[in-house]
């Protein structure tokens, strides 16, 4: 398995914005979101049942949920 990793380039500023303020309250909840959401598609991919099913789909669900994953860390990191 491959993890690709974009990073954002965000300048920091002196004072976080309203909007930033919001967004880093959320983000943690969001974090957790992802985080579960890719225990549950590597635990459902590593049943010996799994490939059984969609196995194209469950994948591109994963690969989906480790990149919105990475890039709300990366997010949180920028706006901390």
């Amino acid at each position: 398995m491959v993890w690709f990793i974009w990073v954002l380039h965000i300048e920091p500023s002196k004072k976080s914005s309203y909007k930033d303020q919001r967004e880093l309250g959320v983000l943690p909840e969001k974090i957790e979101t992802f985080e579960n959401e890719v225990e549950r598609l590597q635990n459902l991919m590593a049943d010996d049942e799994f490939y059984k099913q969609e196995i194209i789909k469950v994948q591109a669900q994963l690969e989906k949920s480790q990149k919105e994953l990475a890039h709300r860390y990366v997010r949180w990191e920028a706006l901390e």
